[in-house]
């Protein structure tokens, strides 16, 4: 498991999953991520625009904790994922092109645009080659 806990910036690209079991904290400008963002703990984006790189889209899953996200703008395609946690969206302009599974979700937003497809569930199964 990569020990990943915090990462800031102007322009921060994750290429690569990020997987920890400590808290998962991103700052910065911009934040591009292309695979899936994993942790135990809360995982928090603090970025002035966030976007998902991947046409299959990521997810960001925090197994126990929370997930936080601040910015001015997020684009995303995927799931995002809080079974015993809350999802927090903090945006001024949010579109996600999935899913959010949470224990409970809470949404301060000028806009906000959720449309699901037949594949995003299909994004939290790992027998699937994605």
């Amino acid at each position: 498991m990569l020990d990943f806990s915090a990462a800031s910036g102007t322009g921060i690209e994750l290429d690569n999953s990020v997987i920890s079991s400590n808290a998962v904290q991103i700052n910065g400008t911009n934040l591009t991520s292309s695979g899936y963002i994993v942790s135990r703990n809360n995982i928090s984006f603090n970025v002035g625009n966030l976007r998902s790189a991947n046409d299959t889209g990521i997810v960001i899953c925090s197994s126990d904790g929370d997930i936080n996200i601040n910015t001015s703008k997020a684009e995303i395609k995927g799931t995002l994922y809080a079974p015993n946690g809350t999802v927090y969206i903090n945006v001024s302009d949010f579109k996600l092109t999935g899913r959010i599974i949470a224990k409970k979700i809470v949404v301060n937003c000028s806009t906000f645009d959720v449309a699901s497809t037949e594949q995003d569930i299909d994004l939290l199964d790992p027998t699937i080659n994605h």
